[in-house]
């Protein structure tokens, strides 16, 4: 049986680090990334950049609430290592992502009305209440061992 452990936390750093350097490549906007000199730099208008943040902003709520249906799901079965592992990475990712987002969404709220606002309070909602099923969870653990 393959064993499973906690990433450390430079592991899940440079997983993240990667995954946001490549959002960032698809937007060209960034000064901080250095593009390759053979590589075209595709020259989009602030309202096409705002645009695609707000799409990408779209698929991060979408991976969000993803990732909290499968804690639920977690929740519901067994209490082995490998459940409190996948859902401590799962929440450890959720509040990562949501304050990813939180950061692009205060640049973006004028522009849509608020309507990521909203939809954020409610993910952060759905996050802390998961986060606390997640410690009593492992708390009820803890005391049966």
């Amino acid at each position: 049986m393959k064993k499973h452990r906690f990433m450390s936390d430079e592991e899940r750093a440079q997983q993240i680090d990667a995954l946001f350097k490549e959002i960032k490549m698809s937007n060209h906007n960034y000064k901080d990334v250095k593009e390759p000199a053979s590589k075209k730099v595709e020259v989009v208008s602030e309202e096409q950049f705002k645009s695609k943040l707000i799409d990408r902003i779209d698929v991060y709520i979408k991976q969000i609430n993803k990732n909290l249906d499968i804690i639920d799901e977690f929740l519901k079965h067994g209490k082995s290592n490998e459940v409190l592992t996948n859902l401590w990475q799962k929440s450890v990712a959720v509040k990562y992502l949501l304050s990813n987002i939180r950061s692009e969404v205060k640049d973006l709220n004028d522009i849509n009305g608020g309507h990521f606002e909203i939809q954020i309070i409610d993910l952060e909602q759905q996050s802390r209440r998961i986060s606390k099923e997640i410690t009593d969870f492992m708390r009820s653990i803890l005391e049966q061992k």
